[in-house]
């Protein structure tokens, strides 16, 4: 029998590597958490024509609506912030399912975002307004309010998968290990969902999901060799700092710049 998986983790976090990951190194079940291929031609909205996206949200409308019907049976969009109350919603026996998030540092993953700020309908000025204007969040989302800031958008929805951990079978990654060492991060799954691994040494993807003349080497050196630091100021890094929680920072073994 299939083992089946969740994965949830925010935008920009590695999702979609992470998943192509997990199918290429195992035999299981994952559960979809984005548009099926039919609709997704509106999500190119989004990154394409990003000023007439903000005139006609149609994405948002779509992601909350589709998620509305259908998480009892895929338990949620995968950038969603996701609870034990929430999950227990579904008509899925959840001791069947294993959970794995991705985590990124939240400094990268706040330049990453202010790139690709998918679903906002802001516009931003520069990266220090971004970093301070609320976040506008989507219904399927699962936030009642909106988010004060990203920023604080990456505590909530890390703290989540934290919590997960004591009701359910998880595994929390980080993005930069599956950088640095991918056979530990395949071997760690393997050992806690108790899952039977498709090959010796762990099979990586070598391009880019998202852009072709990115590869591997690129996203290592940037990430792992922390290359986005250059892309920081002293203004940036105070705003990050008044408003990260150091307790999910310690968690994920991240260190306060």
């Amino acid at each position: 029998m299939y083992k089946i998986i969740k994965i949830y983790g925010e935008r920009n976090t590695g999702t979609q590597y992470l998943k192509k990951l997990i199918k290429l190194n195992f035999d299981l079940k994952l559960l979809p958490g984005i548009l099926p291929k039919p609709f997704r031609i509106v999500w190119f909205l989004n990154l394409y024509f990003p000023s007439l996206y903000r005139r006609f949200p149609l994405v948002n409308w779509l992601l909350d609506y589709y998620f509305k019907i259908t998480f009892s049976k895929n338990l949620g969009w995968k950038h969603t912030l996701i609870f034990s109350e929430l999950l227990e919603t579904s008509q899925i026996n959840l001791n069947n399912v294993y959970f794995i998030t991705i985590t990124k540092n939240p400094y990268s993953w706040l330049l990453s975002f202010y790139n690709r700020p998918y679903h906002s309908q802001n516009k931003y000025e520069n990266f220090e307004e971004f970093l301070l204007k609320p976040w506008k969040t989507l219904k399927c989302e699962n936030y009642s309010k909106d988010f004060k800031n990203p920023i604080e958008m990456w505590n909530l929805k890390n703290k989540f998968y934290i919590d997960l951990k004591e009701k359910y079978i998880v595994e929390n990654i980080r993005y930069e290990d599956l950088l640095l060492n991918l056979e530990n991060v395949i071997n760690k799954i393997s050992k806690r969902f108790n899952i039977s691994r498709k090959y010796k040494i762990a099979k990586n993807i070598e391009i880019s999901t998202k852009d072709k003349e990115k590869n591997y080497n690129f996203y290592y050196d940037y990430y792992i060799n922390e290359l986005w630091k250059n892309k920081l100021n002293k203004d940036s890094i105070n705003i990050i700092n008044k408003f990260l929680d150091e307790s999910v920072l310690d968690y994920f073994k991240y260190k306060k710049i």
